[in-house]
């Protein structure tokens, strides 16, 4: 893989997305048997976003309540249509999701070429690692950000 992906959730999955319409080979590891995030774990009547869902999506996949819907109705999608979404974004040739994996980021190393990851007790060699999990605001409002990221991080090298 060019790429590994911490975390299936909307964001993981839209990154993934992007970069495997750009080519790159994506591997996203996700912990939880099923992939969307707070969207899969969380399940109760009425669920939807609390906003408009027009801006909630990938820059290569247009989501069916987008097509579906004019700007002007601010339609909130559903959970069902968010977990939709989700499964679209990662049917991709250059796309390999692996489910009850548990992608172990904070041990990664660093190696002359890339980065190796262990994934699952075994070991996983990419160009990049990219970590979105707990990436929501949590608990009292704190930001549950696993590990700092570079700042001076412009563009993806081919």
């Amino acid at each position: 893989a060019d790429v590994i992906v911490a975390g299936a959730g909307m964001q993981g999955l839209c990154f993934a997305r992007d970069l495997a319409s750009l080519g790159y080979k994506i591997l996203v590891c996700e912990r939880s048997s099923q992939i969307g995030g707070v969207w899969a774990t969380n399940n109760y009547p009425g669920l939807r976003m609390h906003s408009p869902g027009y801006s909630y999506r990938c820059a290569t996949l247009v989501p069916s309540w987008n097509l579906n819907h004019a700007v002007e109705e601010e339609h909130r999608p559903t959970r069902d249509e968010i977990l939709d979404y989700c499964k679209e974004l990662s049917n991709h040739k250059n796309i390999v999701v692996r489910l009850s994996s548990s992608c172990d980021y904070k041990k990664a190393k660093e190696v002359s070429d890339g980065i190796v990851v262990p994934i699952a007790g075994a070991k996983h060699k990419a160009r990049f690692l990219f970590v979105s999990v707990n990436t929501s605001i949590g608990y009292q409002g704190h930001k549950n950000l696993p590990v700092a990221l570079p700042t001076n991080f412009t563009s993806l090298p081919r």
